[in-house]
């Protein structure tokens, strides 16, 4: 109390200054500010010596972790932090972030007004220019706009305002006010914060976004809080000051948002996003409290990430250090990174299944082992485009094992005539892209049709010089891919159905709308973390957005738009048969040729050899990639045709139609992530795109 009255003298003295020196009482102010947090910050370590525990991006870590790191002003030394509220000392933590970045002469704090009616205390906040609020917009309006225009015009200075959207302490009674408002009004219910007032930070940012650039997202939790129990019941004031109970380690995860990228031309989008925002918050305290505890860190610290990252955070990091770390790409020390390699499998296996995740939290590795045993990395790894995320939307690729099993059949009982037949088969493969029926109709043949086709199957075999045993496997293979495509097709349409079910079967009014594109654009972070997911998520919109339009076409005068959507698509399938082939045939040359100059035994240096090396291996994927996705788009096709089918009600059809071209449209807005890393093949698929353009 003693420490807080002699800064309450000094701030006294001040007053004298700004009559006549307002700079000068600006100032001294500031550096009274910096003196107070001194003092914090001595108490603190007598009284409550907690541990902080830092959790978020390792940049965003960076930044309060490193005194030393120099910074661009008007980057880095402004910030606007908003966060959860537990108990009445939250902000210290902040301000001691402030200490740290040695900003806490500029720190504001955003305080209900009861608090400015402490005796001395709430003077001294107020003269440091704290901003009280009454919860009531009319009053509240003038007091930002006020401390706002000064904190605009002090560009040059730090500053860290510190806002609790909440309002206030998450308690038994507060969850209770807010439980009520939220049913009445049909918003988000949270369990473990409260729903956040909005009108207040989209004030502030608002007048702040020119001068400020990025907003601090932060989540405080405390040991020792457990399901249906609150921080402040725990830790009061007097239990922390005078009873010694006070919590060991504070956990607080950082997220940050550029400033504009948040949504402030609508205050109704803003408050989308800052609920939006505080459910990722009441998820990240759900996995804090319950998996705080864990007993051993070692495959979190493998994956390179924190005990409360999310699916999504530990799937990003597998795949960045799957690649980095593949035996492949480190040839000086082959045994070491299969080694690591195992390793980040491994723990990836554990993390991200969420019942061996709870065990490997609660019990360590012995009790998280897959009761089939940990997969080969490599067979883990193996999916090349998409892998098991993607099957409910497209099915398993059948391309290569297709390829594979002709090929096979091609080599059966080898004969002088064998490498006509191997070619022949070639051939029947490169020809089946362009399969007259694929363009013409996606409907399935009439019985007359599949018989013509099977005996005209047979004749061209038998002219290209297959054998008898052969033609009869090829013909019973091509039956085996007829039937397996066709219960693929009839799957995907049941799980298409299912997942436009959930707009078409609801009140389709903006909220659930706006839910059900949240809910999508979920499911494509994730899906375009896999392997190639960025290009397929684009594949399968294109196709949506086609099939859905085409239908909604269809129904304007006299159909000729739908008509004319129609022979677009077949002009798109025609265009990808060409350049699927004519990929196929690049590839097939760039291998040879460098077989060739393998063969003459010439001199090159290494450097140019795993250039070669790279430039075919890219060829050869995007050939794989061009038929995959002939493939894909091929079933797609098919799919959305069973979905649209002219047997389903007209009123019907036209929903799901919606629904498919706001899927698509998400899927085809889908970017990688800047940086990522993981995409290895993806780049080096584009760079012989680039190669093949320029040449």
């Amino acid at each position: 109390m003693g420490l807080s009255i002699s800064i309450a003298i000094l701030q006294l003295l001040a007053t004298f200054f700004f009559k006549y020196k307002q700079n000068w009482y600006y100032k001294y102010i500031r550096r009274t500010k910096k003196h107070a947090g001194i003092i914090c910050m001595i108490v603190a370590k007598l009284l409550m010596p907690s541990y902080a525990i830092l959790y978020g991006d390792k940049i965003i870590l960076s930044h309060f972790e490193d005194l030393n790191k120099k910074e661009e002003i008007e980057e880095l030394n402004r910030y606007i932090f908003i966060s959860n509220h537990q108990i009445y000392i939250d902000w210290f933590y902040i301000w001691w972030i402030a200490y740290l970045k040695k900003i806490d002469n500029g720190i504001y704090i955003v305080l209900k007004d009861s608090l400015k009616r402490i005796p001395i205390i709430g003077w001294g906040m107020k003269t440091f220019g704290f901003i009280f609020l009454s919860r009531s917009w009319q009053e509240d309006h003038l007091r930002f706009d006020n401390h706002f225009k000064i904190l605009s015009l002090s560009v040059n200075q730090s500053m860290l305002l510190l806002l609790y959207p909440e309002g206030t302490n998450i308690s038994l009674h507060t969850k209770r006010d807010s439980l009520a408002y939220v049913k009445k009004n049909d918003l988000p219910v949270l369990d473990y914060v409260l729903l956040p007032r909005t009108k207040g930070l989209y004030f502030c940012l608002k007048n702040l976004h020119k001068t400020t650039k990025y907003l601090y997202d932060c989540t405080i939790g405390y040991e020792g809080v457990t399901h249906n129990t609150y921080a402040q019941d725990i830790y009061t004031l007097k239990s922390i000051l005078f009873d010694g109970q006070f919590p060991k380690n504070v956990h607080i995860h950082f997220r940050r948002f550029s400033i504009d990228t948040i949504p402030l031309n609508s205050e109704d989008q803003f408050k989308n996003w800052l609920y939006n925002l505080w459910i990722e918050k009441d998820k990240l305290m759900y996995q804090f409290i319950n998996q705080v505890g864990v007993v051993d860190r070692e495959y979190y610290d493998i994956l390179e990430v924190d005990p409360l990252a999310d699916n999504l955070t530990i799937k990003r990091a597998y795949r960045r250090l799957a690649i980095k770390h593949h035996p492949d790409k480190n040839p000086d020390n082959p045994e070491e990174s299969r080694e690591k390699f195992q390793k980040i499998g491994e723990a990836y296996q554990v993390l991200s299944n969420p019942e061996l995740r709870k065990k490997y939290n609660m019990f360590g590795k012995k009790e998280a082992t897959p009761d089939q045993g940990f997969c080969d990395p490599s067979d883990f790894f193996a999916n090349l485009f998409g892998g098991e995320a993607f099957v409910d939307l497209i099915g398993e690729i059948s391309l290569i094992k297709d390829l594979t099993k002709a090929l096979e059949i091609a080599e059966m009982e080898k004969k002088p005539k064998d490498d006509d037949c191997t070619a022949s088969v070639k051939s029947n493969i490169l020809t089946s892209f362009s399969d007259k029926k694929t363009i013409t109709s996606s409907n399935p043949p009439s019985p007359i049709s599949t018989i013509s086709e099977t005996e005209s199957n047979k004749r061209s075999y038998k002219r290209r010089g297959l054998t008898k045993e052969q033609q009869e496997e090829l013909l019973a293979f091509e039956k085996e891919k007829a039937s397996v495509r066709k219960k693929r097709v009839e799957h995907l349409a049941n799980k298409l159905v299912d997942r436009l079910n959930i707009w078409t079967e609801s009140t389709k009014d903006e909220l659930t709308t706006r839910a059900f594109q949240e809910k999508i654009k979920y499911e494509a972070e994730n899906l375009k973390m896999e392997s190639f997911g960025v290009e397929l998520l684009n594949a399968i919109g294109v196709i949506y957005i086609q099939k859905g339009t085409s239908l909604l076409k269809s129904q304007k005068f006299l159909g000729v738009s739908g008509f004319f959507s129609k022979i677009k698509e077949k002009g798109t399938i025609a265009k990808d048969i060409f350049s699927t082939i004519s990929c196929a045939l690049d590839a097939q040359m760039t291998a040879e040729q460098l077989s060739k100059l393998e063969e003459k035994g010439e001199d090159w240096d290494s450097i140019r050899k795993i250039e070669l090396e790279k430039e075919m291996t890219g060829k050869i994927l995007l050939a794989s990639w061009r038929g995959t996705k002939f493939e894909v788009s091929g079933v797609l096709r098919d799919v959305c045709d069973k979905v649209l089918s002219k047997s389903i009600p007209l009123e019907k059809r036209l929903e799901r139609a919606r629904a498919l071209i706001m899927i698509g449209a998400i899927f085809c807005e889908t970017q990688p992530d800047p940086g990522d890393e993981g995409r290895i093949f993806e780049e080096l698929m584009r760079n012989s795109t680039k190669k093949k353009k320029q040449c």
